[in-house]
């Protein structure tokens, strides 16, 4: 019981700032997502080795191009572009159809900076997808994120029977993740219904990509893990870890949201 009552205040309380900094404006919601991104690669140290300075460095000065001097231009797009690269040698990684040696300290550096660094940089990036700031853009995110995992732990406890990842991640089952996506879509239409700025198409569209690549990107953190053999990244969260496990389905899936709402933008 008492580590229920810890799990659940200290879910109260992280999202509570989360959602206080993303509807207090801008500056905020990315005043805490560079600190969660800076808690996110001195978290990483713990399965890969790389020169954490060197790492926070060239992350800090990503973040100052992309909010204050390159806006909405290339920076960004070279961030997502980068990003993108690695993720996808990380997801062949996850099935084993590549070897990254983590030894070498570029390919880890490479790796912290754009998987971690370079990520949580496009989280905050996600609300000014369409010029002007729209904290709702980001929360419907989030909300589709948390139906997806909320519901896919309860359709594999109730009707998981196949293994969607047994080598990483053996508790998650083929049931679940198809629950949690269905209601994850669902979510995703409600903000379609209800919301403007995007159309009910673009919602299911920008719930796919979070709900794929969140799965993925669950995945991949849970197989850095295992290679560090660790439970958990870190414990500022009592009860849930830390900062790479609340947010590892957001971070992975960011830069392919961002890809998506440059090109959406556009059209």
């Amino acid at each position: 019981m008492k580590e229920f009552w810890t799990r659940t205040v200290s879910a109260i309380i992280y999202v509570a700032v989360l959602l206080t900094a993303v509807f207090s404006g801008y500056y905020y919601a990315a005043a805490l997502f560079f600190v969660f991104g800076l808690m996110g690669l001195w978290e990483f140290r713990k399965m890969l080795a790389f020169s954490l300075i060197t790492a926070i460095g060239i992350y800090s000065i990503s973040a100052l191009l992309a909010h204050y001097i390159f806006p909405e231009k290339m920076w960004i797009a070279f961030t997502v572009g980068s990003t993108i690269c690695i993720q996808v040698i990380l997801l062949l990684f996850l099935f084993d159809s590549v070897q990254l040696d983590f030894k070498n300290q570029a390919t880890s550096l490479a790796v912290a900076t754009t998987y971690v660094g370079f990520s949580f940089l496009q989280i905050a990036l996600i609300p000014i997808g369409f010029g002007s700031y729209d904290p709702w853009l980001l929360f419907g995110i989030l909300a589709i994120i948390w139906t997806n995992d909320t519901f896919a732990y309860l359709s594999g406890k109730l009707f998981g029977k196949n293994k969607l990842f047994p080598s990483v991640s053996p508790k998650k089952s083929i049931e679940g993740a198809i629950g949690g996506a269905i209601f994850g879509l669902i979510t995703a239409a409600i903000f379609g219904l209800y919301l403007q700025e995007l159309s009910l198409l673009h919602w299911l569209l920008l719930g796919s990509i979070t709900i794929i690549f969140g799965t993925l990107g669950d995945l991949v953190e849970s197989k850095f893990k295992r290679m560090a053999k660790i439970k958990d990244s870190g414990n500022i969260l009592p009860g849930h870890g830390g900062i790479l496990d609340r947010l590892d389905s957001l971070y992975f899936a960011a830069p392919f949201i961002q890809c998506a709402l440059l090109i959406l933008n556009k059209n």
